[in-house]
């Protein structure tokens, strides 16, 4: 008889201790590619001179994401030449970060190069004028404000 209550413990005791559980694996960290007029150098790293960029990474911020941890950028610049968008968006969907935030003139170049990776508009006079979206209220597109 003591021989079935022991045996029945270590079997109700293994069961209690703890599993050993593979590490967790890493968190992603999002890269957010970012086009611009600008020289690529005003649009690098968590202090970027340009007061947009800076802007929406203070935003995440607030948001809670940390920049390095969360989330990375991928900033790609025209140095005041807008015939190099196109070039640079195709660089950016090569790169396939995971989504690309850019404004108004850069915008065509956006959405000849993908058609699948998300676009944050961080402004544009008339995105349905230009064909980026269906509407303001439905962007039907890869395309949103």
């Amino acid at each position: 008889m003591h021989r079935r209550v022991f045996i029945s413990g270590l079997a109700v005791g293994s069961i209690a201790v703890p599993r050993i559980t593979p590490a967790q694996s890493a968190r992603k960290v999002y890269r957010i590619g970012i086009l611009g007029l600008r020289a690529t150098s005003e649009l690098v790293g968590s202090e970027p001179r340009s007061p947009t960029v800076r802007a929406l990474l203070k935003g995440l911020g607030e948001l809670g994401y940390v920049y390095g941890d969360h989330f990375v950028t991928e900033p790609r610049g025209a140095d005041g030449r807008p015939e190099r968008f196109p070039g640079l968006a195709a660089e950016l969907v090569r790169l396939q970060v995971d989504v690309i935030v850019a404004s108004g003139p850069t915008l065509p170049a956006l959405k000849q190069a993908t058609s699948t990776i998300p676009v944050v508009m961080a402004s544009a006079d008339d995105p349905v004028g230009l064909g980026l979206i269906q509407s303001l209220g439905h962007p039907g597109r890869n395309f949103s404000a």
